[in-house]
């Protein structure tokens, strides 16, 4: 655990390498001296990061943190822990609760209102610690958004017009699969990439979108 709490805790093992002799294991554990840590363990140590008052010197520690606690949650039961401790960064700098905080599993919500809303800072893609979200009671941002739409005028469209919007429509699909994937995400959910041959086609005259947060 040296690895990813570096000097916040003391060791009998540091980076690999024994500091006792292996045949005094047994005695540190009588003591008490844990051989791995709990959710709650990681939680004192993002509240003694947090008493540093150094931002930078809390995101450094955050990559590993967070992936260690999604990794135990995996392992183990989530009951017993004590998650309101105001401990998790946002990105505007705030030390939040996760029924405070928010993670954005929509790109596009966070350019809208990411400026309204605190945002747990994360230093990698929220799916990576997708256990510790959950179970930690952070929302996502997009149950707190609704979207209107409202079209203009329909026409229909068949024939050329149709197989090229079909055309588009499968390679719109392979790029946002690679570069936009939480788009892609929320339009698979949405069925607009299921059988797009067999579907009715139209060309609005005007689309608006309302987003009410």
């Amino acid at each position: 655990m040296s690895e990813t709490f570096d000097t916040l805790r003391g060791y009998i093992h540091y980076r690999g390498q024994p500091i006792y002799d292996g045949s005094l294991r047994p005695f540190f554990v009588l003591l008490g001296v844990i051989t791995q840590p709990s959710v709650n363990d990681c939680l004192r140590i993002l509240e003694d990061v947090k008493l540093r008052g150094d931002l930078d010197s809390c995101r450094r520690f955050l990559n590993k943190t967070y992936s260690l606690m999604d990794a135990i949650l995996k392992q183990q039961s989530g009951g017993g822990i004590d998650w309101g401790k105001p401990v998790f960064l946002s990105e505007k700098g705030h030390f939040l609760t996760p029924s405070e905080l928010y993670y954005c599993d929509v790109e596009e919500h966070k350019k809208l209102f990411g400026n309204g809303a605190e945002i747990i800072w994360l230093p990698f893609h929220w799916d990576n610690v997708k256990k510790m979200l959950h179970d930690g009671g952070f929302r996502r941002l997009s149950e707190k958004i609704s979207i209107t739409k409202r079209f203009d005028s329909l026409n229909e469209i068949e024939g050329d017009i149709a197989r090229q919007f079909i055309r588009r429509l499968l390679y719109a699909k392979s790029y946002l699969s690679k570069k936009k994937f939480d788009l892609f995400n929320t339009l698979q959910k949405e069925g607009v990439f299921k059988r797009p041959e067999s579907r009715r086609q139209a060309q609005a005259a005007g689309y608006r979108v309302r987003y009410l947060f």
